[in-house]
């Protein structure tokens, strides 16, 4: 079966007020209002913050562009994934040549990525801590 790219409206409804919980390396919130982007990051104990937008740019592609803070100073990135589905499992890979995965799988599954986003802003709380000690 081929895969295809995953629709707009699925890209949207599955990142809409969502956090992605990046495990102890961090957090991201794609809020629907304004498509705010945040988030906060620890990489060997130095912690880090982005601010930015999210974008949905068509084939089946989310994005985020932010600025970063962080111990190194600031950087502008901008961070694009790609989403295909093949019946009722949906593979992610992040652009521009990051290798497929199964990001949500035809049945619940704990461990597929898709588990990871979270309805909510798990970001905001310790976002304001780390600019605090900025």
């Amino acid at each position: 079966m081929k895969a295809e790219a995953v629709p707009d409206e699925g890209i949207y409804q599955m990142y809409q007020n969502r956090s992605w919980l990046w495990g102890r390396n961090g957090a991201g919130y794609f809020a629907a209002q304004r498509r705010q982007f945040s988030a906060w990051t620890s990489d060997k104990g130095k912690r880090g913050y982005g601010d930015g937008i999210w974008f949905i740019p068509g084939g089946g592609k989310v994005c985020f562009r932010a600025k970063w803070h962080g111990a190194g100073g600031d950087s502008n990135a901008l961070t694009c994934f790609e989403h295909r589905q093949a019946g009722r499992v949906i593979y992610q890979r992040k652009l521009p040549d990051g290798d497929w995965y199964v990001f949500r799988s035809s049945h619940r599954n704990l461990a597929d990525e898709f588990m990871k986003l979270k309805h909510g802003d798990y970001v905001s709380w310790k976002q304001k801590r780390i600019k605090a000690r900025d």
